[in-house]
């Protein structure tokens, strides 16, 4: 409780000070002199307390180069006063009220803070930070830092005023050493408190200052939180864990080192140099430390609390000359340890007005490298085994807040320089923007992710990088896997970086560098001159990151992101394989048939299915990616077996040649013999092969190479099927056959092994000896022909039987063929075998009967009843000349039919026709024509009559054509209706008057 307050005011140098006294009372003997203060209570402790003016004034800091001086306002914040406490001692009962006697502070005992203390207080109340009590000293130096002397400190000062010539010295006091230590020794100052301590609500800074919250608050708890390490901040510890946890106490370091401190009302002066070694706390302890049971954590072996590692500071009468601060941190997400330098200078800059040089607090930041290359080497999810920036210090950086920040220059990222050694030992320079973690922030990476993500794709500009390892020692432990170099390099355009949590050393990063995915020129695009595709994304595959090559089957390294499809048109594969599309690709490339690749290995180049070739093909699944048709009805996923067995993936294997480069790809997929989809059956050991090859120029010639031009060749054959037709025509191939190569035409066959009609069309089994042995009959053959459009390949015979006369009987045009049709595009196959055609019917005469007529069956590889296809036509007549040397006529009748179907169009056909002609004596002629024809094509019903009647005398000829024609629908008229019902009154009454 205050008892007497005094103020002193000496203008000769400026002394300025308030006095306030604790049990400390003015005299009641105004007689006196000089007067005192005596004890209020005499058993009780009397206290002298100094206020002081504000010492500091926080001045706002600008980057060079930011800001125009001419038109800046500075923005400024003052400090609260500053105290110094002290204790009168027991045996002072009176104190003269003299400015001599209250300035002799060496009388009397300094009253500190806890947190003052050389050793730890032994009130555990006292152990933590507390804001210092009204009468403890307290000495706000910089601005929201409270500082205290040490227990072994004085203070010195003149008590007059001190005049040199006509200048007198401003009063102020200073601190020494009690030692008698030379004034310019460093003393041991405390950082007692501040308002940015984390327990007493910290708020952001308004502007720039020499230091931030985060720096002052950390400087408080590293100089005098004697709880941070004290056994009573732990809960269950072992006898083990205290004796470590006392070796941690020991070996901490918390004095602030100061050389100069003085107090003026004009403001403080200040020159301090800290390092702090706060230790690591190892986890074990740190998931006991009170507030710290559940994290964040780090991950590593020790936890850290603080970055900050030096505090230098210079303060002249209370304002910044220079500070500089040091923390420690790591770069994310590649670990190479960074200090954060932040130095604080007051320059004289001009304000460009009369060329008025004004000082301003200038800050500049940058980052040392203290760790400037790391080791990758037990790392698979990285295609680096190490990492080196190539510049010790960064350049000036713009000023970044308090924590965790992405460096930047000029507000654009700043890109470290790196020299990136892959798996095959060849270096890369790149530049890669990076995020700067503090030391104590490693436990909570949200944010420094978040931040991160916008800058982790990093432009590789078409640089070689080895993804993999592909030498020996790589593959060890993989028997009948040699080494092969280049296998697991590509061309980068860019590669996207992303971390880990690891389980770090002591003094190691948390994190570890990942791949996130890469853009690549995979060889087997660059090589198909697929230029329209671009990059090609890969990941590295996650049991390749797990446990390199010796986890992993196949030599299986990578992921294709999205995958590469890829398809061998139909028109290099004879129909056998019509694919849809392959998605931005162009037509005409002969790679393995609608499949997508989607992984790269070492053994296999570009595969499919990388997970099942990774897991063993544990479980049955289909080649990833697979798309198309067999024939073009059967989906190739209904016929491909899943495959057990990596020599059953497709081989696609690129390599160097003389003047380009050259694809090879084979496929001999697994069949599913026993359960192949209809139409397809077996017919002996089914089997599917594509095979070829493709080369492509890069331009270049020698003599001993000259210039080639791009070719593919291409093998596919599909042996032992057969093909059912709707259960009535099965057809057995021995082999379908195709093979084409760039400048030569196509080549396709199909090796008939047998062929049965059964049901409804038996009768035409006997049509099938003439195709097993067409000489033994006499037959001659056009000769087989191929015919390739852009819908599809078809392939035929046509067995011609000789004109035949026996008498008066004569066959003529009789033919046999056979057509096989592959399609490209998503029909069916389809098999023809006709007897002649309507075109070219065959002929048969005997005596004045004639006819003729032919017959056709298409059948289709579909399981509907409109597979079946069959046209048939007859024709028959006679024909009679009677010659009565008066008269001559002649008469004629002939009657056909016709029958086929397409699909569900139904077609039949019939016509009668009847002629004749009488001519007498060569003067008059009459000639009479009769033809009726019926059409039913469903749903409609048409028929047609007319007669022609022609009568000619002489030079002079007239005739006349009646016709009648009647349709209707078949489908409109009930299945049960009477007479009436279908022909109406009218049309009735017509049909009567034509025959009244």
């Amino acid at each position: 409780m205050t008892n007497f307050v005094l103020h002193v005011v000496r203008a000769d140098d400026l002394l300025v000070l308030r006095f306030e006294f604790v049990n400390l009372v003015l005299d009641p003997d105004e007689g006196s002199a000089p007067r005192r203060l005596v004890r209020a209570a005499p058993a009780e402790e009397a206290l002298l307390i100094v206020h002081f003016p504000p010492q500091h004034i926080a001045e706002e800091a600008f980057q060079p180069g930011t800001v125009d001086f001419a038109r800046a306002s500075v923005s400024r914040f003052i400090s609260g006063e500053s105290r110094l406490g002290f204790r009168l001692p027991p045996d002072v009962q009176a104190l003269p009220l003299t400015i001599d006697d209250l300035l002799d502070w060496d009388r009397f005992e300094a009253v500190l803070a806890p947190g003052a203390r050389e050793e730890p207080p032994e009130d555990v109340a006292e152990l933590g930070i507390n804001m210092p009590l009204s009468h403890q000293t307290a000495i706000e130096l910089p601005f929201r830092l409270t500082l205290s002397p040490g227990e072994h400190c004085r203070w010195e000062h003149r008590v007059r005023p001190f005049a040199s010539g006509d200048r007198v010295e401003v009063w102020h006091t200073r601190l020494v050493a009690m030692s008698g230590r030379p004034l310019g020794a460093q003393l041991p100052l405390s950082a007692v408190w501040s308002p940015d301590h984390p327990d007493f609500n910290p708020v952001e800074d308004q502007f720039t200052m020499s230091l931030n919250h985060k720096q002052r608050s950390e400087i408080v708890q590293l100089s005098s939180d004697f709880s941070l390490l004290d056994e009573s901040n732990f809960h269950g510890l072992d006898e083990s864990q205290s004796r470590r946890l006392e070796a941690l106490r020991f070996g901490r370091s918390s004095l602030l080192l100061g050389e100069n401190l003085m107090l003026s009302a004009l403001g403080g002066w200040l020159r301090v140099r800290s390092r702090f070694d706060f230790p690591a706390i190892p986890v074990d302890l740190f998931v006991r430390m009170e507030g710290h049971e559940m994290g964040p954590f780090s991950g590593g072996d020790t936890e850290e609390l603080f970055s900050l590692s030096d505090w230098s500071h210079i303060i002249a009468m209370g304002r910044d000359q220079y500070a500089q601060t040091v923390e420690r941190g790591f770069l994310f997400p590649f670990g190479h340890r960074a200090d954060l330098v932040t130095t604080t200078e007051r320059t004289f800059v001009s304000n460009g007005i009369m060329a008025e040089l004004q000082a301003y607090l200038l800050q500049r930041q940058y980052l040392i490298i203290q760790e400037p290359e790391r080791q990758y080497h037990n790392n698979h999810g990285l295609p680096f085994v190490s990492m080196r920036i190539t510049i010790p210090v960064t350049p000036e950086l713009d000023l970044a807040p308090a924590g965790n920040f992405v460096p930047r220059v000029g507000q654009a990222p700043y890109a470290f320089p790196v020299r990136a050694t892959d798996h095959q030992g060849s270096t890369t320079e790149v530049r890669i923007p990076m995020v700067w973690v503090p030391l104590n922030e490693m436990g909570d990476l949200d944010h420094v992710r978040d931040k991160y993500d916008q800058l982790s794709r990093v432009d590789f500009f078409n640089q070689s990088v080895a993804f993999a390892p592909d030498d020996n020692q790589a593959i060890e432990g993989r028997a009948g896997s040699p080494a092969r170099p280049g296998r697991t390099t590509l061309k980068a355009l860019a590669i996207q970086f992303e971390h880990g949590v690891v389980s770090a050393a002591a003094g190691g990063p948390s994190f570890r560098p990942l791949m996130k995915q890469a853009e690549v020129h995979l060889p087997v695009v660059d090589h198909l001159g697929l230029s329209t595709r671009g990059a090609s994304k890969i990941t590295l595959h996650p049991a390749y990151v797990a446990g390199g090559f010796a986890g992993v089957r196949e030599g299986v390294f990578a992921r294709i992101v999205d995958g590469l499809p890829l398809q061998l048109p139909a028109e290099k594969a004879g129909g056998l394989l019509a694919l849809q599309p392959a998605r931005g690709l162009p037509p005409g490339l002969p790679v393995p048939p609608g499949l997508e690749l989607n992984g790269l290995s070492l053994d296999h180049g570009a595969v499919p299915n990388v997970d099942g070739l990774v897991q063993g093909f544990s479980s049955p699944q289909v080649i990833d990616g697979l798309a198309g048709r067999l024939l073009g009805v059967i989906d190739l996923k209904d016929i491909i077996a899943s495959v057990t067995r990596s020599s059953e993936l497709p081989k696609l294997e690129t390599e160097a040649v003389d003047g380009g480069h050259q694809v090879a790809f084979k496929w001999n997929p697994p069949i599913r013999k026993d359960s192949l989809p209809h139409p397809l059956k077996p017919a002996g050991e089914p089997a599917l092969s594509i095979a070829g090859t493709l080369f492509r120029p890069n331009g270049s010639r020698s003599a001993a190479a000259p210039a080639r031009a791009a070719s593919a060749d291409v093998d596919g054959i599909l042996s032992d099927v057969a093909l059912s037709f709707l259960d009535v025509l099965t057809v057995g191939f021995s082999k379908i056959r195709f093979h084409t190569k760039t400048g030569q035409k196509p080549d396709f066959g199909a090796e008939i092994k047998n062929f049965e009609f059964s049901g409804d069309l038996a009768f035409v089994n006997r049509l099938a000896a003439l195709l097993r042995d067409p000489q033994a009959r006499g037959s001659s053959s056009g000769g087989p022909t191929v015919v390739v459009t852009p819908e599809g390949i078809s392939a035929g015979i046509t067995l011609t039987v000789p004109t035949f006369d026996l008498g008066a009987f004569s066959l003529r045009s009789l033919a046999f063929s056979s057509t096989l049709s592959l399609y490209f595009i998503d029909k069916p196959a389809a098999i023809r075998f006709a007897l002649s055609s309507l075109e070219d019917p065959f002929l048969v005469s005997y005596s004045v009967f004639g006819g003729g007529g032919h017959f056709a069956l298409t059948a289709r590889t579909e399981d509907t009843p409109d597979a079946i296809d069959v046209e048939a036509s007859l024709e028959f007549g006679a024909s009679v000349t009677v010659n009565l040397f008066v008269a001559t006529g002649t008469a004629q009748v002939m009657a056909g039919v016709l029958f086929a179907t397409k699909g569900k169009q139904v077609t039949l056909a019939g016509y009668v026709r009847i002629h004749g002609c009488l001519e007498i004596l060569g003067i008059v002629s009459v000639s009479v024509d009769f033809h009726l024809s019926l059409t039913y094509q469903r749903p409609n019903a048409t028929g047609r009559a007319s007669l022609t009647v022609m009568v000619r005398v002489l030079a002079f000829s007239k005739s006349v054509t009646l016709t009648v024609e009647r349709s209707f629908n078949v489908d409109e008229i009930p299945l049960n209706s009477s007479f009436g019902q279908t022909v109406s009154q009218q049309d009735w009454r017509d049909y009567c008057d034509a025959f009244a």
